[in-house]
């Protein structure tokens, strides 16, 4: 699946950061410096943009390249997803967000179960840990 058909929650790989600081004025902190960028919403009361209703809770971390300000890597927090088994967390973001559907490996280490997909131009991981919030992370290689 090419990685311009993915898109997590107005999220996506090589998207603008300039935009995604368009859409969401009120919620986006960039750090030119470092090229890095974070999204809080869901839980604010001022949030009101197109993140709203779906089940992100919050990007931990955006970063994209200084030069074309596009989006490289980032991760998108699933807290209210863990009372579902592991697989079906796995399987609802699958679903969801029309993820590949074969060619995960799993592993589990220290209680948390990895789902991890990579192909030549970009790799996705999602992280089920049912005692704190689970994430997944999409990063170009």
């Amino acid at each position: 699946m090419a990685k311009s058909k993915i898109n997590i929650s107005g999220l996506a790989l090589g998207k603008s950061i300039l935009s995604l600081k368009a859409e969401h004025p009120k919620n986006l902190s960039i750090d030119h410096e470092t090229n890095k960028a974070n999204i809080n919403y869901v839980h604010s009361n001022e949030f009101e943009d197109a993140f709203s209703g779906t089940p992100a809770t919050n990007a931990g971390f955006i970063s994209f390249d200084g030069n074309t300000k596009l989006i490289n890597a980032f991760s998108v927090s699933f807290g209210h997803l863990d009372n579902f088994s592991a697989n079906n967390y796995k399987n609802g973001l699958v679903a969801l967000y029309s993820l590949p559907k074969t060619g995960w490996i799993e592993s589990k280490s220290n209680g948390v179960k990895v789902f991890k997909y990579e192909c030549t131009d970009y790799s996705l991981e999602i992280n089920y840990n049912p005692e704190r919030s689970s994430f997944m992370i999409f990063k170009e290689i």
